[in-house]
């Protein structure tokens, strides 16, 4: 999509170089849609760049992400002046008129670490400095890069203070960690083995991003972290073994920070010693699925008990997980938590749709398949 724009990209086998003319320069992107696949990320940060730029775009994805909510995005753009055409209510495709958007504060009603560098982006052309709110703490990858490129972010408690763009902004190196989300299926099939181990080489240890860990260490895993790099973004190595877990839950701060972990944290509860409460799981249903209900659906498929009100779900183990065919609705997570399950099954778990899992990991199939 960026491309579209004039910016150009070359991949040198493990380096990107992106070459921008600056955003006040980029070019007209044309009539055709811009495709943004099956990522909420990019239709959402997309949606709030574009808000404030001199451009008329439409936006579109996939089926998966035209079900996916965009009206958290859109209301308050809409309130600092920003004009948007949508015949699908507030999903895409949405069709964005880009102009110059009015200065804003905004308090999120919910944590969204998307919703929220969606807003970052668009103060860059606002007519003034506006104030992002945000009460519960999420992904702050944005923030992190903003200091890189010079862009005037400031923090202040739970306030979020964004300068508009005037000046040049600066080009920088930045060393891509690990992805813990990706990590997190090799860190849950190393816990579940029998006298495993792994090592994880060089992964974010950005403290918004390792609550899964905080989580399974108080719950008795044997998981070591070990930091080697501190600025923009804290990594380092993990290092893993097999581990008799006990049962743990979860309290509604967590949830912003785990939330692409949860299914994983489900499989895991079924395998812990005592019950297990995971609340607070009403973002969960619009994800590329319900993966709410994915995760009750596919667990049942391989013997497994639990119990799910509205938001919650308690699970007591440990369980002994049997086998079946897993119904993934083309979810990347759902497809590679079934995987990790059928390590431990006593039957084998297939997986119909295993390409799905290409969007986390290209090599997912391949490399777990090394592990039997």
């Amino acid at each position: 999509v960026l491309a579209r724009f004039g910016i150009q990209f070359t991949n040198d086998n493990a380096h990107l170089k992106v070459k921008s003319p600056g955003m006040k320069k980029w070019n007209e992107p044309g009539s055709e849609i811009l495709d943004c696949g099956n990522s909420g990320t990019t239709a959402r940060l997309l949606t709030g760049l574009l808000s404030g730029l001199p451009f008329t775009v439409t936006l579109d994805g996939d089926e998966s992400l035209r079900k996916r909510p965009m009206q958290r995005v859109l209301t308050p753009l809409i309130n600092a002046g920003g004009i948007f055409t949508n015949q699908n209510s507030g999903k895409l495709p949405l069709t964005v008129h880009g102009q110059k958007i009015q200065a804003f504060n905004y308090s999120l009603p919910i944590p969204s670490a998307q919703v929220k560098s969606a807003l970052i982006y668009a103060a860059l052309n606002a007519t003034g400095k506006s104030v992002i709110t945000e009460a519960i703490p999420t992904r702050d990858h944005s923030e992190r890069l903003a200091k890189l490129s010079h862009i005037r972010l400031y923090k202040h408690n739970n306030d979020i203070i964004v300068n508009p763009y005037k000046h040049r902004l600066m080009p920088f190196r930045f060393y891509v960690p690990s992805d813990p989300s990706a990590a997190a299926f090799w860190i849950a099939a190393a816990l579940l083995g029998n006298k495993s181990k792994i090592l994880l080489k060089n992964v974010s240890l950005n403290p918004r991003r390792i609550e899964m860990l905080r989580v399974l260490q108080k719950a008795g895993g044997h998981i070591q972290i070990q930091a080697n790099k501190s600025f923009p973004e804290p990594m380092g190595d993990i290092l893993v073994h097999s581990s008799k877990l006990k049962a743990f839950s979860l309290a509604k701060r967590q949830i912003p920070l785990l939330i692409d972990e949860i299914p994983l944290l489900a499989l895991l509860a079924t395998q812990a010693t005592g019950v297990s409460i995971l609340r607070h799981l009403t973002e969960l249903k619009i994800k590329e699925s319900d993966r709410l209900t994915a995760i009750t659906e596919n667990l049942s498929i391989i013997g497994l008990k639990s119990t799910r009100t509205d938001d919650t779900l308690i699970i007591e183990g440990p369980q002994t997980i049997s086998g079946g065919e897993a119904l993934t609705h083309g979810d990347h997570r759902i497809a590679m938590m079934m995987a990790v399950a059928g390590l431990i099954s006593q039957d084998g778990i297939k997986i119909p749709d295993p390409e799905c899992a290409k969007i986390s990991d290209p090599f997912f199939f391949q490399e777990i398949s090394s592990l039997q």
